[in-house]
This record gives C-alpha cells, sequence and structure tokens, in this order.
C-alpha cells in the first residue's frame, strides 16, 4: 500500500526542492530519540547566516517545545522562521 504524504509532508518536500534548486546548503533535522524536543524541522546556511525553519501545514499550530526553541533562537539573535510554503522563505530572503 503507498504511503500517505501529509499536507506538512508535501510542503516541506517542496520547500526542500526550492532549496536544492537555489543551490543552498541545508539540513532536514530528523526528529525522534535523540533529537532536542521542538527542534525546527530545518537549519539552512545562507550568506553566513543560519536560518532554523519549522514547516506547518497552513492552520497548523506549534508545539510549546518549538516555541521554546524559537524563543531560544530569537533570544540569541537567530533566525527562526513558520513556513507553510515556499514563498514564505522567497519572502524572507531565502
Amino acid at each position: 500500500m503507498p504511503k500517505t504524504v501529509t499536507p506538512e509532508t508535501a510542503i516541506k518536500n517542496s520547500i526542500k526542492s526550492y532549496l536544492n534548486l537555489k543551490g543552498y546548503f541545508f539540513y532536514h533535522n530528523l526528529q525522534g530519540l535523540g533529537s532536542a524536543r521542538g527542534l525546527a524541522d530545518l537549519t539552512i546556511l545562507k550568506d553566513g547566516k543560519v536560518y532554523w525553519v519549522e514547516v506547518k501545514r497552513p492552520g497548523g499550530k506549534q508545539s510549546d517545545y518549538q516555541k521554546l526553541f524559537q524563543q531560544h533562537i530569537e533570544d540569541e539573535g537567530g533566525i527562526y522562521i513558520v513556513a507553510t510554503s515556499v514563498q514564505d522563505l522567497i519572502d524572507r530572503g531565502i
């Protein structure tokens, strides 16, 4: 039986395709055992800046751990993006 692709996975796949097309270095952070709770889905390096990207379906909500992770990143001057589409990255200069 074919695996069902969730809306969030489809968005994540289109974002990864876009990043590959642009030639950006990025890493898909694996979730699960040994992973920090709330860790963003993607880490992108562009022009010496690190972007942390949490992918959500439209209307999707961050968990409390994801909000805490975002706060830690932003408190340290980092860049955190909640993306529901490729356009969200384009709008932020990626």
